[in-house]
């Protein structure tokens, strides 16, 4: 907004200049002892040249140009962090933001609260206070717990780690990063992707004493990446696909990092293709080509080492499927590429694309506007609104998109509470309530992955409550 100034119609009075910041907050800068007097109120012009040399710069605001750290003007004409607890908001459903007396933003942890849930082929994850917790298939060892258990119907603790910060499971082995940016694994090691052994699976969490500051993790079909506090990428495990980004090896158990792609703010893990969303709002992948899962507009077959996502360059959230990757743009919208058979990118086609398109909104033909998170799986996807629901698209098989049928477009999903947080695992997905206290699951049942204790070869798409998490 451009702000004028009220100035004294009266030839050689000081003055008195009104600065109008905003409808409700004026501020006065005091001309003389009869600044006030014959002032003509109804008259609002531009400052000109030599009309109160002592005005603010037009465009910092009251406060003058405040730094990015604390953006906003007080009422005092002080910058500040918040004005109210929603400035404070940083999107973690397991803290209480709220607006401090002196201007800053300050939060308090929910006991008890569940932080993240994620899914592999047919293992589900949870963190709940720092502690991580798996249920479903443990025949590799994805449950951690040091036993290779056809399946585990409840949720159960993953022992010797604590203060776990993110975890990630993609297929059949499980990571986490825990403790002061300590990395541990389990599950199937074929190609290393859990640990540097010999062994084929590893049943309890192996911690990696190669990598130190690590902020993210995800896996894949056969390999695994790390984003450490420097913003760099380092990946190890299988290459047959180019998943370790260009590195000339098929396999290595030893972390490489990643050329090239560098200020890195998030990763997302298909089954063999990886993308980073970038500091400045652009996206990278990497790895298979397949179904143009790469998002560059160029060719759908082949490997490829890092490129750019063609026309997304604000980016806001990433998360990929098996054969898909979606975004969401700083303003709420959702766009998807790659792989699309099951109607996984929400455009309402039902095709692959190589370039990112837009998820329609529920109904009509605009874009879905909106979202804040992102779960997607094989064949299905995910999105939480910013109201707390939930709407899925893409495969049905499994009722993993809350219908009992697949879907070229969202459609909420029933059933759920107001949600904080969203997971996704091979064919079932699973939402945080938005309090943090429970967890509610639904989708392909036959390993316990819903943690309902019980399984089933029947579809669920009727969310459960997972049990003793």
């Amino acid at each position: 907004m451009r702000r004028c100034v009220v100035i004294a119609a009266v030839a050689g009075m000081a003055g008195c200049s009104l600065i109008v910041p905003g409808p409700d907050d004026f501020a006065y800068r005091d001309g003389g002892a009869d600044a006030g007097a014959g002032v003509d109120a109804g008259r609002i012009v531009e400052a000109g040249p030599g009309d109160d040399a002592g005005a603010l710069d037009p465009d910092a605001g009251a406060c003058g140009a405040c730094p990015a750290e604390q953006p906003l003007c007080g009422p005092d004409g002080r910058c500040v962090a918040c004005l109210s607890p929603s400035d404070c908001d940083d999107g973690d459903h397991c803290t209480t933001d709220r607006c401090a007396a002196d201007g800053s933003c300050a939060s308090t942890p929910v006991s008890l609260c569940i932080s993240e849930v994620t899914g592999g082929q047919g293992v589900t994850c949870a963190i709940q206070a720092g502690i991580a917790y798996c249920w479903g298939q443990g025949t590799y060892g994805e449950i951690g717990d040091g036993l290779r258990t056809r399946r585990q119907l409840v949720p159960t603790r993953v022992p010797a780690l604590t203060s776990v910060a993110d975890i990630d499971s993609h297929f059949q082995h499980v990571c986490a990063v825990h403790g002061s940016g300590r990395l541990s694994c389990w599950g199937y090691n074929g190609n290393f992707q859990a640990a540097d052994s010999a062994n084929g699976l590893e049943a309890s969490p192996v911690e990696r004493s190669d990598l130190s500051g690590v902020v993210q993790v995800v896996t894949g079909l056969e390999h695994t990446c790390a984003l450490l506090d420097d913003a760099t990428v380092w990946c190890w495990g299988s290459n047959t696909y180019g998943q370790l980004g260009g590195a000339a090896v098929m396999r290595t158990a030893t972390p490489t990092q990643v050329g090239g792609v560098l200020e890195v703010a998030e990763l997302a893990s298909g089954l063999n293709h990886v993308c980073a969303r970038l500091r400045s709002g652009g996206v990278t992948c990497w790895g298979t080509r397949e179904n143009g899962r790469l998002g560059d507009g160029g060719s759908v077959s082949g490997v490829a080492p890092p490129v750019v996502v063609q026309g997304l360059s604000d980016a806001a959230r990433l998360e990929a499927g098996a054969q898909h990757t979606c975004a969401i743009r700083s303003g709420g919208e959702v766009v998807c590429w790659g792989g699309g058979l099951t109607g996984a990118l929400g455009d309402g086609v039902g095709g692959d694309s190589s370039v990112p398109v837009s998820v329609l909104a529920l109904t009509g033909s605009t874009p879905l506007m909106g979202a804040s998170d992102l779960a997607l799986g094989a064949g299905h996807s995910c999105v939480r609104l910013v109201d707390g629901t939930v709407a899925c698209w893409g495969s049905g098989e499994w009722g993993e998109n809350g219908q009992s049928v697949g879907l070229v477009r969202p459609m909420i999903v029933s059933g759920l509470p107001g949600i904080g947080a969203l997971g996704a695992g091979g064919s079932h997905s699973c939402a945080v309530t938005a309090d943090g206290a429970d967890t509610l699951c639904w989708g392909q049942n036959s390993a316990g992955q819903l943690g309902s204790g019980a399984t089933s070869t029947e579809p669920g798409p009727i969310p459960v409550a997972v049990v003793d998490l």
